[in-house]
């Protein structure tokens, strides 16, 4: 039987550490039982605590977990270009309800970022300072205020554009029997001179009516490459995804192509019999 309790604190989040934290850490008495299983602990912001749990004599023998809600969640940025927008995604707990309060999303030394949230939760931010030709001296400084009935927590996350930057599927077109052709994303930032990107290609086998997975390991060989143009075998199927060359950021999702078998065009089109009266 497992047994959970939930620790909230307003605008910050609470450190839990167990019993046997180390000793300098404070063990904090200004707690009190906001409802069964909801605990309120005053504390300073940034100050870590040792809150003792007691299950009660009705677990005893029972195995017991103890588990913080508060740092579940977490906040996933990207884009698919240097124009300096990016979307952000919250996730959290299944079994929690809430929603955004407030967004906030800026560099040290000023900035001039502006975020919007739409009906599904998506976060879209502008960051309209940003030169996707210069150096970024300083991250990006996102913090998500998120309400759950009448408690506000907040989450926080820092990174650079190139850091989160991700192409969208890469384009791949026939040239003949034995090639086909890769392009850059749309979306991708130009020129490709400068903004160069990097292809990780594979050739995989599988069945003619199977959806081949690109993302499985397989025991085939995986070459990178800059070449827009690239060999396939026929009968089986080439994968290509792509990312920056310049940094280690986030690959593309797998698109992939299938090299199809020689069938027979001379094939007899079937005419229905007629029927004698």
């Amino acid at each position: 039987m497992h047994n959970y309790m939930m620790f909230f604190l307003l605008l910050s989040t609470l450190l839990f550490l167990q019993s046997s934290a180390d000793g300098s850490i404070k063990t904090e008495e200004s707690y009190w039982t906001l409802k069964p299983n909801v605990l309120v602990v005053n504390v300073n912001v940034g100050e870590d605590v040792n809150v003792p749990l007691i299950c009660g004599e009705a677990y005893e023998g029972e195995n017991i977990t103890w588990t913080m809600i508060t740092k579940q969640g977490y906040i996933d940025c990207s884009t698919n270009n240097y124009g300096g927008s990016f979307k952000c995604n919250w996730t959290w707990d299944v079994n929690r309800n809430g929603h955004v309060a407030h967004i906030k999303a800026t560099r040290p030394g000023g900035s001039n970022i502006s975020c919007s949230l739409d009906s599904s939760g998506n976060i879209t931010c502008l960051d309209h300072d940003y030169c996707p030709y210069a150096e970024e001296v300083e991250r990006i400084n996102l913090t998500i205020y998120f309400r759950s009935s009448f408690v506000v927590e907040s989450y926080n996350t820092r990174f650079y554009i190139m850091d989160i930057v991700r192409p969208d599927m890469v384009p791949i077109s026939r040239i003949n029997k034995t090639s086909v052709e890769v392009k850059y994303p749309h979306s991708w930032s130009t020129p490709s001179s400068y903004f160069p990107l990097m292809f990780q290609v594979k050739e995989i086998r599988c069945r003619k009516h199977d959806n081949c997975d690109c993302s499985k390991p397989n025991s085939q060989e995986i070459f990178f490459t800059q070449s827009h143009k690239l060999p396939v075998t026929k009968g089986m199927t080439v994968c290509v995804r792509a990312r920056d060359e310049f940094c280690n950021s986030s690959w593309s999702d797998w698109n992939q192509y299938k090299c199809k078998t020689r069938t027979n065009s001379k094939q007899r089109k079937r005419e229905p019999k007629l029927k004698m009266l």
